[in-house]
């Protein structure tokens, strides 16, 4: 893309993939025209909050899960990041995902017990008595999980 072209920018769940989250921002500050606006939604993966039995096993599985992620901290992150990168007018906004149906955050579960399987950091029947306690808590009504979602924004200068 050329330099100065494009009006705006926007990343979602990208940055938290990047080993160098500072390159991808120059680069978007690149291509945005002066004025141009700049938005990223991502996450922070040490800010999940679930409630479960279990807390030990609970703490290594979110633990796997965040270890799992090259920018883990993406999220706390983004506004000086943004400083950093020659971005004005730079806003932050956080939003909270919550679940209190199970099934609804059943993908996200998932990826917990495969990253902490993955790593070693819990065995398959632990995990299994772990996801079989959170399905439980569900089928009662008494389901908990939240994480916020960091919103990001500026201007080019």
């Amino acid at each position: 893309m050329e330099t100065g072209s494009v009006k705006g920018y926007r990343a979602e769940r990208l940055y938290q993939h990047l080993t160098t989250p500072a390159a991808g921002l120059a680069e978007a500050n690149r291509v945005l025209a002066p004025g141009g606006r700049i938005v990223i939604v991502d996450l922070d993966y040490d800010t999940v909050v679930l409630d479960a039995g279990d807390q030990h096993t609970t703490r290594t599985m979110i633990r796997a899960l965040s270890d799992s992620i090259v920018s883990r901290w993406i999220g706390r992150q983004l506004r000086g990041l943004l400083l950093k990168a020659g971005f004005s007018e730079v806003e932050m906004e956080v939003r909270t995902q919550v679940y209190t149906v199970e099934a609804e955050a059943a993908p996200v579960l998932g990826n917990f017990v495969q990253a902490a399987l993955a790593s070693g950091a819990i065995s398959g029947p632990n995990a299994d008595v772990w996801l079989t306690d959170l399905k439980q808590r569900g089928e009662r009504g008494e389901f908990f999980f939240a994480r916020p979602v960091f919103l990001a924004s500026g201007r080019k200068k």
